[in-house]
């Protein structure tokens, strides 16, 4: 039997409203070619907001595993209860749950660390990248891309800006 394809977001927290309607279906649409193209995949990603559990709810949707990756204990705290409730309904569902870490309280810089190590340690299990990102120059999406790119992963860049999919070489 062969092993399956481990898929994993990264992608932004925020984006404009009319801009996630888009990114849900392109994710579905991206996510069964990928297993049109491969088989079985497994989807790889980091309980964030925004990109992280939606991609992680429309791979549930499909049926496909999902690895969930958290950066610390209590990431979700200071979310609101609606969020705070997706998330612990993701980790239920997850087939794995990886915690690095114990909830850093105030240290900021450690919590972005962590934030940065979560994406290491996931960028080490896939296969194949995809970015939910638009031209934005800085924050952790845009660097774990560059971190993919530079361990030659494929990486499926969809911009929700542009509106476009597409695999990507480099970072313009």
């Amino acid at each position: 039997m062969e092993a399956a394809t481990k898929v994993m977001v990264t992608g932004h927290r925020s984006l404009p409203a009319e801009a996630w309607n888009w990114v849900a279906s392109d994710i579905a649409r991206c996510l069964s070619k990928l297993a049109d193209q491969r088989g079985d995949l497994i989807a790889i990603q980091g309980l964030a907001l925004g990109a992280d559990m939606l991609f992680a709810e429309i791979a549930l949707g499909q049926d496909r595993p999902v690895w969930s990756f958290e950066p610390f204990s209590g990431q979700a705290s200071r979310w609101n209860p609606t969020e705070q409730a997706r998330h612990e309904r993701i980790k239920a569902a997850s087939a794995r749950t990886v915690t690095l870490a114990d909830d850093p309280g105030g240290d900021r810089g450690l919590a972005v660390r962590l934030l940065h190590a979560r994406n290491d340690r996931m960028l080490g299990e896939a296969d194949i990248v995809m970015a939910v990102l638009d031209a934005r120059q800085t924050g952790g999406s845009r660097s774990a891309v560059l971190k993919a790119l530079k361990r030659e992963l494929p990486v499926l860049r969809l911009n929700p800006a542009a509106r476009t999919t597409g695999w990507i070489k480099e970072l313009r």
